[in-house]
């Protein structure tokens, strides 16, 4: 079972996961999200962003990395 810890100094994984609930992503889609949020690179998510569909684009999950490429940019 992996243990999954959010909290951090500088208030950065608090800040994502306050901004994704915005999207009302299910509990399984945030969890993906905040993951994604605090592995991947600002390329590697543009990479996944520009191969999604229109119609993957426009969905929840779709929008959540838009918002965490957003987030990366200026917030880091």
């Amino acid at each position: 079972m992996m243990i999954r810890d959010y909290s951090d100094a500088d208030g950065y994984k608090a800040y994502v996961a306050r901004e994704l609930t915005k999207l009302e992503l299910s509990r399984n889609d945030m969890v993906k999200s905040l993951d994604i949020a605090l592995e991947m690179t600002i390329d590697q998510l543009e990479n996944i962003e520009k191969n999604l569909s229109k119609n993957q684009r426009k969905t929840k999950f779709g929008k959540a990395i838009n918002m965490i490429i957003d987030i990366k940019k200026n917030y880091l």
